[in-house]
């Protein structure tokens, strides 16, 4: 029997990222703007996010990560490339079917403090999606899916959802502590069930007492309601608990992507090897025996046009041709892709 025929179909991508790119242009004058240059934040970064997974984003600050979020949520223009979800390119959508899309991702922001709206109850914040899209539906004369007892009572399922008293409703975001203040955020992202969350550093600014109470809820939800998650992080500890595939990002490029117990027993690029040396060993033996990767010199400045490889000028096996040209993403090994001379013919 043909053992092709046994094995499972793949699912399609729910989210495909293609060549996408966010430059920011670089004017100077006072009175006679002119532009003399772009910031490339991201320049060319491709990847796919599977029904059901958890794919973690990871670099260091400035990397492009969050830039790259924003612009699959449409709330920062990209400049070129495309983003598919459900095989529908977001950037070509009407203002309408963009509205409609939106309901199947939502996002989850960094920091609990500035993303409520001070002067809205908790009542209000975890209901302003369900409220918005009972208008829509009512502009277009069709029946609303929802009156307010209604609103109040998925409210108040949401609530108990993330671990919050629906009694607390009725309170302003400043009587709420950082941990949950980020529960109402998540369960405003889950208000309209949604198919994707994009979680942006969604516990770098909680205690770390807190932090591994809301990885364990997020969890736990998409267990429940199977979701996908995009989780961009820089603690590569949370990533690798969260995580089932990894995608590292440096100066707004990829250099690597694997599922995360490939990634963190064998990374293939430099970079990778460097960040994940500086991840702390909890076994006092182990650590002590590890070699620690020093990278040399400064993150090059993402203004400048440079040929070949983003990585090269901090590189220790950096070869002539790494400055000659860009290394393209190529899969070393079964899943595991990486961006690197070191593993081309």
């Amino acid at each position: 029997m043909n053992s092709a025929a046994m094995s499972p179909p793949v699912s399609a991508p729910l989210l495909e990222v293609k060549d996408l790119k966010v430059y920011f242009p670089i004017e100077k004058g006072i009175i006679v703007r002119r532009r003399v240059g772009w910031l490339k934040a991201v320049d060319g970064v491709s990847f796919s996010v599977r029904p059901g997974e958890a794919l973690g984003l990871v670099g260091e600050s400035g990397c492009g990560k969050s830039t790259t979020a924003l612009a699959i949520a449409q709330l920062q223009k990209a400049t070129s490339g495309q983003i598919l979800f459900e095989g529908k390119d977001l950037r070509t959508l009407s203002p309408k079917e963009l509205s409609e899309a939106r309901r199947n991702f939502q996002m989850v922001f960094q920091d609990p403090y500035s993303s409520l709206d001070p002067r809205m109850k908790a009542l209000d914040l975890i209901a302003e999606p369900l409220r918005i899209y009972a208008r829509r539906k009512s502009r277009a004369f069709e029946k609303a899916t929802l009156d307010d007892a209604a609103i109040k009572a998925k409210v108040a399922s949401l609530m108990e959802k993330v671990g919050l008293s629906p009694t607390f409703a009725g309170r302003y975001p400043h009587e709420f502590s950082g941990g949950q203040r980020q529960r109402i955020g998540i369960a405003r992202a889950l208000a309209l069930d949604p198919k994707l969350i994009i979680a942006d550093e969604p516990v770098s600014a909680l205690d770390v007492s807190i932090q591994s109470q809301i990885l364990n809820l997020l969890k736990d939800l998409q267990d429940e309601f199977g979701l996908t998650f995009l989780f961009i992080a820089h603690n590569l500890a949370v990533v690798e608990y969260f995580c089932s595939r990894v995608v590292v990002m440096y100066l707004g490029n990829i250099a690597e992507i694997a599922d995360s117990a490939d990634l963190y027993e064998k990374p293939l690029h430099p970079y990778t090897k460097a960040l994940l040396s500086a991840v702390p060993i909890p076994d006092p033996p182990k650590e002590r025996l590890r070699r620690r990767i020093l990278l040399k010199g400064d993150v090059p400045s993402p203004t400048k046009d440079r040929p070949g490889c983003p990585f090269r000028e901090r590189c220790s096996e950096a070869m002539d041709r790494c400055a000659a040209s860009r290394p393209p993403l190529i899969e070393a090994e079964l899943g595991h892709q990486v961006a690197c001379f070191l593993y081309h013919a």
